[in-house]
């Protein structure tokens, strides 16, 4: 038995989850600087995230064109990809840049090259994903070229 509605109003949601990501930060600094313990705190922190992240789930309308659309619609793409494939890259890559081991203190320069490290690390993800994903359909439609499917898998279904 589902305690809050599956479905959340369009109109509301939008409005509520807005207002809750601009108190996000607020949150975190108010639980911070409060005399509580840290499981509270951390309770307090994970409600006011979840109830952000159903509002924010339970907007479905279609994403307007424009940059949000495209970057998301590339990230959408070739998340598999990136998702087996950065992890690896990056413990590689800082074995290579961080070595010997050692924090590096927060600097502008710094920050940028995490950033930069990070978009190398998207950029690489992508080119595995031209050279593999990208092309399953097409290899799919070579070795099964009426349906898509394998013969087993055709006789199976009717």
């Amino acid at each position: 038995m589902s305690v809050v509605p599956l479905k959340a109003p369009r109109k509301a949601a939008r409005i509520v989850s807005v207002a809750l990501a601009a108190f996000l930060p607020i949150v975190f600094v108010v639980v911070r600087r409060a005399p509580l313990p840290a499981y509270e705190g951390e309770w307090i922190v994970a409600l006011f995230f979840a109830a952000l992240l159903y509002l924010i789930l339970h907007q479905t309308e279609r994403a307007k064109p424009g940059l949000y659309r495209r970057i998301s619609g590339f990230f959408s793409r070739i998340s598999y990809t990136l998702y087996l494939v950065h992890l690896p890259l990056a413990v590689l890559l800082c074995a290579c840049i961080n070595n010997p081991w050692h924090l590096w203190p927060k600097s502008s320069e710094n920050l940028a090259v995490f950033l930069l490290f990070n978009a190398v690390l998207v950029i690489i993800s992508h080119l595995v994903y031209l050279a593999f994903e990208a092309n399953t359909d097409k290899v799919r439609q070579a070795l099964f070229p009426r349906t898509g499917k394998p013969e087993f898998l055709r006789t199976a279904a009717t």
